[in-house]
């Protein structure tokens, strides 16, 4: 529902938002504030690509609302009122009965910080004390980062082998997994393709992608996948069978994948990010696999760079596969598969001098051909 009031901090440049505070600190327009509804602040617009952390983002500013506001104006909070309300955020229980995450209350203070920065307000979570206690927080919460396994090689083509069948279930699912497994992209980006932005000819399939996560500029992204050389895993062929299928029922535009039931029954919406979970840990049951409770969709990302790794592709055809932004990214799962492939090219107690064209004779016995080669190139 739309409000009647003047929403002042639509204008987000900066010369408004001075002039706005300015406005705000003189004693004559605090009336004109208050009738811009500031006494019961509305929810930040959330500024993520992903539908799941925008709505984190919205539950953490409600949260804070209802628990800490509690109807009061936004300007009237200091940081000794909301250092508490962060103190009982950590305290709550998450998933496994373990206390939330150090990172989820960052996370809520950026919500915070995001709502009073909409409504041109002074953020008390700028103070020294709001930022001293996250810093110790973070410093104390040591636990390890939950990490899907990856997903490629053989555990890859048990999949497509659960998959054999001729039903529409089956065709979505195999268009799936090996669109998955050969890009690495996110599950919200996988969800959000629709029918009409593909393209097949001889070479593989072009598709644009609207909405991803960490593309900030909001422009379509347009990326072509290529045939395989053999049929069984091949993305492009997996994905038109499906949608042959789908044009054959009278489906041609709309979401790309969609919920399919036990009687072949297909939905209008797409499917949600956590629905290709769980698709993926029943075609592992299915398939045998052991311990497939421990995988998720993001299994795949994880799988497409190590399989990067293992053909050796630098950092930056990896990135052009799975639409990394950064390197960043991709490091902790580079590392965790090749420690040695951010090793120096050269070890100073060998005493070995570096050659022209890369590394000195007297080690290269130590290096595999993958290694030699971005060595010697680099």
């Amino acid at each position: 529902m739309k409000s009647s009031s003047p929403r002042f901090f639509l204008d987000t440049s900066l010369e408004s938002r001075i002039a706005l505070r300015e406005l705000y600190e003189a004693e004559s327009t605090i009336a004109i504030f208050r009738k811009a509804n500031l006494d019961a602040p509305r929810i930040a617009p959330s500024p993520a690509r992903c539908d799941n952390t925008g709505r984190c983002y919205d539950g953490d500013q409600r949260c804070f609302l209802e628990e800490c506001v509690k109807g009061a104006r936004l300007a009237d909070i200091n940081d000794d009122q909301l250092i508490p309300h962060l103190e009982a955020l950590a305290a709550r229980e998450g998933r496994e009965g373990e206390p939330v995450r150090a990172t989820t209350v960052q996370r809520a203070v950026y919500a915070i910080n995001k709502l009073y920065w909409s409504h041109c307000i002074a953020s008390p979570t700028r103070s020294p004390n709001v930022r001293s206690y996250l810093r110790q927080l973070l410093e104390n919460d040591r636990r390890p980062q939950r990490k899907a396994p990856p997903l490629y090689g053989q555990e890859a083509l048990a999949l497509f082998e659960s998959c054999d069948g001729t039903s529409l279930r089956s065709l979505r699912d195999r268009a799936l997994f090996a669109f998955l497994t050969s890009r690495g992209f996110r599950a919200s980006t996988v969800v959000g393709l629709l029918l009409e932005d593909l393209e097949f000819d001889s070479k593989g399939v072009t598709i644009v992608i609207h909405r991803d996560k960490t593309h900030k500029s909001g422009k379509a992204i347009k990326t072509s996948t290529r045939h395989e050389p053999s049929h069984r895993a091949c993305a492009p062929c997996s994905v038109k069978a499906y949608v042959n299928m789908l044009n054959a029922i009278g489906i041609n535009s709309g979401p790309l994948f969609r919920p399919v039931n036990r009687w072949d029954q297909i939905g209008n919406s797409a499917l949600s990010p956590a629905a290709i979970t769980r698709i993926l840990r029943s075609a592992l049951e299915d398939a045998n696999a052991p311990e497939g409770g421990r995988y998720s969709s993001h299994s795949f990302r994880h799988g497409a760079v190590c399989l990067g790794v293992q053909l050796g592709l630098t950092i930056d055809e990896i990135c052009q596969i799975t639409l990394h932004r950064s390197h960043s990214g991709i490091l902790p799962y580079i590392s965790s598969i090749d420690p040695w492939y951010f090793a120096p090219p050269q070890i100073p107690l060998d005493g070995v001098q570096r050659s022209e064209k890369g590394v000195g004779l007297a080690w290269l016995h130590r290096l595999d051909r993958v290694t030699l080669r971005r060595h010697v190139q680099g």
